[in-house]
This record gives structure tokens, sequence and C-alpha cells, in this order.
């Protein structure tokens, strides 16, 4: 996909991105890397994968408090933090390195599903270390935060496209 496909994509479920906050998200890795050529008849092209949709929403909701949990809803009195660019890379890192969206029981039972739960007791371990066990629990929480944004952008834009011209 283009660069102003994926923005059209966003645009469609409720995230206004510009080119550049696009780019920005890229070089902080945030979203994939799209595949990039030039030369030729056709010129320079970008392709992202369609898969940036979902995770450009997923790092937009994060980066500006505008994510759904109920139980962090609850700890902040209805406003969920805006969480720093440096932290949602390294919670899609994390997700990506333990698998847990390679295991279907995650979206029905979240913080139970298999997956993550034996990549959860290592990150709980490497962190309270490191911050304490508040920090662990709240990083942990954000992951699972991620795979539910990603998982709505996904479903609203699968809602969407038979309705979008």
């Amino acid at each position: 996909m283009s660069p102003d496909e994926i923005l059209e994509d966003l645009n469609k479920i409720g995230v206004k991105l510009s080119r550049s906050s696009l780019m920005r998200y890229e070089n902080q890795d945030l979203i994939p890397k799209p595949a990039r050529g030039g030369g030729g008849p056709g010129g320079r092209f970008t392709d992202y994968p369609y898969e940036t949709v979902y995770e450009a929403r997923a790092a937009w909701a994060l980066l500006h408090g505008k994510y759904s949990d109920k139980h962090l809803e609850s700890l902040f009195a209805g406003n969920c933090p805006s969480i720093a660019p440096d932290a949602v890379k390294k919670i899609r890192a994390e997700v990506y390195n333990s698998g847990i969206l390679d295991d279907p029981d995650i979206y029905e039972m979240g913080l139970r599903a298999p997956a993550f739960v034996k990549h959860n007791e290592k990150l709980i371990k490497e962190f309270t270390s490191q911050f304490g066990p508040g920090y662990a629990h709240f990083f942990t929480s954000l992951m699972l935060v991620w795979i539910d944004e990603r998982n709505n952008a996904r479903a609203m834009a699968d809602f969407l496209e038979p309705y979008v011209e």
C-alpha cells in the first residue's frame, strides 16, 4: 500500500495522520517498514504491508491516550496516559518477540492465554528487577492494549471496507 492509501484507510477508521507523522512512526519503529524501490519506467515506490493500518492505529491510540481499557481507565480516573514512543516501540517488539499473535487463544483469553502467560512471566521478572512490580504489570497490560487496539482497527477496517467507495 502506498503512504496515501495507508493514510486514507486510517482516516476511514478515525485516525488523522499526516504523511510526516506516518514517516515518524516508521522511523521510530512503531509500524512495519515498507518495501521501497526506484528507477525504471514507474519511478520510485513505497509499499507498506496492509497491517500497517492496524499497527499505526494501535501506536496512535497509545501515543495519544486514546485506548479503551476499562481497568486502566479506572486506575487513571478515565484519562488513560499517553505512552512515549520508545515505550510503544518496546511494546510492539515484545508482542512480536513473544509469539502472542500466533496464539489463537489470545483474543478470547487475554491475560490467561498460554503464550501470553509464558512470555509474561519472563517479562515480569525482567521488568520487576529493573523498575519494580508496578511498572512490570503496567507494561504487560499495555501489550494487551496494543493487541486490542490493533484488532479493533482490523475490525473497523473490515466493517467499513464494503461500504467505502
